[in-house]
């Protein structure tokens, strides 16, 4: 039996941090297997009194990481859903490319685009210069364990600098 996600699109969700806090989420796409979704992640404000109103304001130019994800099984719930965008429109959450440079060889470099709407050719991949790759989002596929990590190295640097 397949596992689906107990989300859907336009849920914001939060994270929690591995120092303190959390960070807020919004699930833009998901596969429909149930195993893989598309984020936007934001810094928490960690007041939930007006949320909606903060949800609303938000951007993709807000976000602090943009990524493919997996979403922790029922007996591990540590994202919690916290607002439903009633209005979802995708359009406004687009998905971007992602790419990566091959290990091995550091001049071959990947554009991939993922195709929420066809999983029978959900990765969509091109060869590019490895200098075109620097400009785009990193493929990376977090666990539900490793995204806490990397959203409290993104916010911990921003509260640094």
């Amino acid at each position: 039996m397949k596992r689906k996600i107990p989300c859907r699109e336009g849920d914001w969700f939060t994270v929690p941090l591995e120092n303190e806090g959390n960070a807020l989420g919004l699930v833009s796409r998901y596969m429909h297997n149930g195993k893989i979704a598309l984020g936007y992640f934001f810094e928490y404000p960690g007041n939930e009194n007006d949320i909606e109103s903060h949800i609303r304001k938000l951007t993709p130019d807000d976000s602090i990481l943009i990524t493919l994800f997996n979403w922790p099984p029922d007996k591990d719930p540590i994202y919690r859903i916290i607002y439903h965008d009633n209005d979802w429109d995708r359009d406004k959450w687009p998905v971007p490319f992602f790419g990566h440079v091959d290990v091995l060889n550091p001049w071959r470099a990947m554009k991939t685009y993922y195709d929420f709407d066809d999983p029978d050719n959900f990765d969509k991949s091109m060869i590019v210069s490895p200098e075109e790759v620097a400009s785009l989002y990193p493929e990376i596929l977090y666990g539900y364990l490793s995204l806490p990590s990397k959203l409290d190295k993104i916010i911990g640097t921003r509260k640094v600098n």
